[in-house]
């Protein structure tokens, strides 16, 4: 899963309209590579942290951001452990890779995080109108949420870079930050109908491989 960019600069009225008559459309393919070689691991440097966008979302990427095209993670081979294979991968460059682990930090502490909404959650051509209104309630009460937490993360990102710390330790410290930022991880586990806290631990796994990484390169 790859990052998504656009503008959220548009009201839910101008979403609806495009949702319904593309209900047909086939579902966005998100699946990127990036054809840049990581230091550590010797395989493309894949973004540890997917689901972010650097910029505002449009009506079109949001539609891509609701839609349910998710890669099915269960099917990436691990390491035994929660992490994938491409997940450990990123992390290693994080950890190995200033000019690297600034740009994930970048990215991952002023961006949006996105999330998806099940297909059966989204309305349909022929629903009645208050299907759609309930649809716009929900989808401007994510875009607030999304809106408060790319703020309160930029001001943590701010204040870490303020403080010169190493590219890969701020990197470290937002994901932590954002493993305890509980009440909106649980409103988007709720969004996308995953048990509660699915979002917190998967922050925490990488916060805890990438502290490893970071501890053993001090020790060496």
């Amino acid at each position: 899963m790859t990052t998504i960019t656009g503008a959220i600069t548009n009201d839910i009225s101008s979403l609806l309209a495009p949702l319904r008559e593309q209900q047909n459309a086939k579902p966005v393919d998100t699946s990127r590579e990036s054809t840049n070689q990581g230091p550590s691991s010797g395989v493309p440097k894949t973004p540890p942290v997917t689901g972010t966008t650097n910029q505002n979302l449009s009506s079109e990427n949001l539609r891509q951001l609701i839609s349910s095209n998710e890669v099915a993670e269960t099917s990436e081979e691990t390491r035994g452990d929660n992490l994938h294979i491409s997940t450990k991968h990123g992390l290693e460059d994080i950890a190995n890779d200033p000019e690297y682990a600034a740009e994930r930090a970048r990215t991952l502490g002023t961006a949006y995080m996105l999330v998806l909404i099940p297909e059966d959650q989204m309305p349909k051509n022929g629903d009645p109108a208050s299907v759609w209104t309930a649809f716009a309630r929900k989808t401007d009460a994510l875009k607030a949420t999304m809106e408060q937490d790319k703020a309160t993360r930029t001001a943590f990102y701010d204040s870490k870079v303020a403080e010169g710390l190493p590219p890969a330790e701020i990197y470290a410290q937002l994901l932590s930050f954002v493993a305890n930022d509980t009440q909106r991880n649980e409103h988007y586990d709720n969004v996308s109908e995953k048990p509660a806290g699915t979002r917190s631990s998967e922050f925490q796994d990488q916060y805890s491989y990438l502290r490893q990484l970071l501890n053993q390169n001090h020790l060496g």
